[in-house]
């Protein structure tokens, strides 16, 4: 990365050189980090201990395990055997790297500009970044939920008395209760971010126009062309997330070495003007060495959860997320009794439907890297048994037979999910397409059929479960089944007394 940094200055045609090493790199567009590529060749193979990993990723850059932690299962093994990773695209290539060099170049050479330099530089990273992660959450009311500023704020739904979130596919991945300290530092990030970009540019003009995408997915899995653009424009999307990886490592890099070289520029200033150098250095240094070192640990430590949450809201999207629990809404059979419905719900076969056309298209396209093609698949698993989940918290009054048929419609997305129904699924369209990694189909499905079966618990075991449980659901998802249950019994008590402890439970949990 450092000889990514230092060649990268003013020579383009040679940087270009350095960065497309691979025919699909340049078939594509997705390139490869030449540096990084020989690090891992000389990483040893037996040392993959936490410490080990960590010790040799600090002496590359990367300052946090858990940034690391995430990077390194999306190195892959070329067929020469060279170790390679994609997260360097066009735009960071062609944009971030150049620019960064050409203002870390002034800043070394002019130290009378050197904060300005350093100021850019921090412009430039917040507009990457938070350009990527709107284009992945669509807009900056996703955004706030996605980084954990609390759930959607309800509206009534014209389909439905149900009252439903005007950001219901983001609040699908919003982070649990548990992991709400773990978002303060990212929360933090995208203020001062969207602050110092302020002025500057608004971030709106980028905001996605997804509302003719909504109508692509469950309600139209067969029809090829929709389904092409969900897949592409997940791939973009995806590609776009990891990149702020590449990003996150550059910055920390680029702070350690713009450090390094204004101590060494003293040559520069031998004649008597060396006491105007002496006054920046003792007013201006530490300023902008500290505030750029201070950047790059911000960039680093959030990073880790921004790209996930980025890449969960991406999935949602191409299912058609608010499709798909509009539908769920909508369906008359929730509140039946003394009828039992013997096949799942049509949604949740053009749920598998729709998520094995992505698997099949986003394999034949070979866009994305094997590695994080599979890590993409986990996600889209992760998020269509959360999808349901979501819509099923919607149901307002349930019957017994309705919480049946429930669990039926999970064992159903169980299935579809599995890699050899994904392979048969696409097999006519794409006989030559390797099944789907196993991903987290088990772990989701015992976490949403715990969900569903905690209806037919007594009231008072309901309660001690939310109590045992909250911080692993949402407070709306634990008062659905309290008013659900008591809607279905027509027990007014339990509703009032249930909804009330609910509201006692999520109020003790820590901030």
């Amino acid at each position: 990365m450092r000889d990514l940094v230092s060649a990268s200055t003013h020579d383009d045609n040679k940087s270009e050189e350095q960065y497309l090493i691979t025919s699909r790199a340049k078939d594509h567009g997705y390139r490869y980090c030449k540096s990084f590529a020989q690090f891992l060749d000389d990483l040893p193979t037996h040392e993959h201990t936490p410490d080990a990993i960590s010790r040799h990723l600090n002496c590359f850059g990367i300052s946090s395990d858990t940034l690391s932690s995430m990077i390194l299962p999306l190195v892959e093994t070329s067929n020469c055997g060279e170790q390679t990773i994609s997260i360097l695209t066009q735009s960071s290539a062609n944009g971030l790297v150049k620019w960064t060099t050409k203002l870390l170049a002034i800043g070394n050479a002019l130290p009378l500009v050197a904060d300005d330099a350093c100021a850019a530089v921090i412009s430039l990273f917040d507009l990457y970044i938070l350009t990527v992660f709107r284009l992945c959450a669509s807009n900056k009311t996703n955004e706030d939920v996605l980084i954990g500023h609390g759930r959607g704020s309800a509206s009534s739904s014209s389909m439905s008395s149900t009252s439903v979130s005007l950001t219901m596919e983001a609040d699908a991945v919003a982070p649990l209760p548990r992991e709400r300290k773990d978002f303060v530092q990212t929360q933090e990030f995208i203020k001062s971010s969207r602050d110092r970009l302020e002025s500057m540019v608004n971030l709106d003009k980028f905001q996605s126009t997804d509302d003719d995408m909504m109508d692509c997915g469950p309600l139209s899995p067969q029809s090829k062309h929709p389904v092409t653009k969900l897949a592409k424009r997940l791939e973009k999307e995806v590609a776009a997330a990891c990149s702020c990886f590449f990003a996150a490592i550059l910055v920390d890099v680029l702070s350690d070495v713009f450090n390094k070289r204004l101590s060494s520029t003293s040559d520069l200033w031998d004649d008597p003007k060396d006491n105007v150098a002496t006054l920046i250095e003792n007013n201006g240094d530490d300023n902008h060495s500290e505030s750029l070192d201070t950047y790059a640990k911000s960039v680093v430590t959030i990073m880790p959860k921004l790209v996930t949450q980025a890449t969960r809201f991406a999935t949602v999207n191409a299912l058609s997320g608010k499709a798909l629990m509009f539908q769920i809404i909508c369906c008359k059979v929730w509140e039946n009794s003394g009828s039992m419905q013997e096949e799942s719900n049509d949604y949740v076969e053009q749920l598998c439907d729709l998520s094995a056309l992505l698997w099949g298209y986003m394999s034949s396209s070979t866009k994305l890297p094997t590695l994080l093609l599979e890590y993409t698949w986990n996600v889209v698993v992760r998020s269509a048994f959360l999808l349901l989940l979501e819509g099923y918290s919607k149901i307002a009054n349930c019957s017994t037979e309705g919480r049946s048929l429930m669990s039926m419609d999970l064992a159903t997305l169980s299935h579809g999910l599995t890699p050899q129904a994904i392979k048969d699924e696409i097999e006519d369209d794409h006989p030559n397409i390797n099944p789907p990694p196993k991903a987290c189909r088990d772990e989701m499905m015992r976490y949403v059929d715990t969900y569903i079966k905690v209806f037919y618990f007594p009231n008072d075991e309901i309660l001690n479960w939310v109590k045992d449980n909250a911080l692993d659901y949402h407070k709306d998802h634990c008062t659905s089944l309290v008013t659900s249950k008591a809607a279905g019994a027509k027990d007014k008590k339990f509703m009032t007394q249930g909804n009330k402890s609910v509201t006692d439970i999520y109020s003790k949990l820590p901030t």
